[in-house]
């Protein structure tokens, strides 16, 4: 009885130091990243942006709280995402936007515009964020954009699908492709195979990876902002930013 005894108390103490070392882990790790983060924070790598929450388009289910967030830039930045400007920026930005999304049509317009005026010095990427739920050709239209991307054109296909948001059918799509001056057949082909529905879901599953709740989403070097961001207060931001 008494071997049992010691037995069971030996089994209690390596239990009890594992969960003070899972907990020591635990503070450790917290400790360190608070310090990291503090530390970007005086030396100005990490500026005190902007939340907007009104003028998003949350998914349903999510709750309409901003918290600043920063990200890993890593998870984000993806090479083989559509991209504008420079290719050694001083300032990389992110969007994840919907194509439905009134919000992301409002905020692509403002976009545009500094990615003309500031394209030397940033570089703007957009990853595909559509909301089904309650756009139901928001993804059929990131898979068309993606097969633009394959003849060179989503900016200008892009610009198109802002555009006609209300009505982003099949036959429009195609008829889209076409008035950028792409080739109809080859882009009704990609549609039709659904060829880049993959490279969607990878954006979606990158947006959920980070935790974003809705449609426009900005972030800029690894720092978000939700919402769509009124152009004065964008080029703020940029102009802060790339320094």
């Amino acid at each position: 009885m008494s071997v049992w005894i010691r037995g069971r108390g030996l089994i209690r103490a390596i239990l009890g130091w594992g969960v003070f070392l899972l907990l020591l882990a635990l503070i450790g790790y917290v400790g360190f990243r608070t310090w990291y983060y503090v530390g970007r924070i005086k030396s100005g790598s990490i500026l005190d942006l902007p939340q907007f929450s009104q003028n998003v388009t949350y998914a349903p289910g999510t709750r309409a709280n901003i918290s600043a967030k920063v990200v890993e830039r890593s998870v984000i930045e993806n090479p083989g995402s559509p991209a504008f400007g420079t290719a050694n920026p001083k300032l990389t930005i992110v969007e994840f936007a919907d194509f439905q999304c009134p919000y992301s049509r409002s905020s692509a317009l403002i976009a545009r515009s500094l990615m003309a005026k500031y394209g030397a010095d940033i570089r703007f990427i957009f990853r595909n964020f559509p909301i089904t739920e309650i756009h139901p050709d928001a993804f059929q239209a990131a898979v068309a954009a993606e097969c633009a991307q394959e003849q060179g054109k989503f900016w200008q296909y892009h610009d198109r699908l802002f555009s006609q948001a209300a009505s982003l059918s099949y036959m429009s799509l195609i008829d889209g492709a076409e008035a950028v001056g792409m080739n109809r057949k080859q882009f009704e082909q990609c549609l039709a195979d659904n060829r880049y529905k993959g490279k969607v879901d990878e954006d979606i599953a990158a947006a959920k990876l980070i935790g974003l709740r809705g449609t426009p989403t900005f972030i800029f070097d690894g720092q978000i902002v939700e919402g769509e961001i009124p152009r004065d207060t964008f080029e703020q931001i940029i102009l802060r930013m790339d320094k």
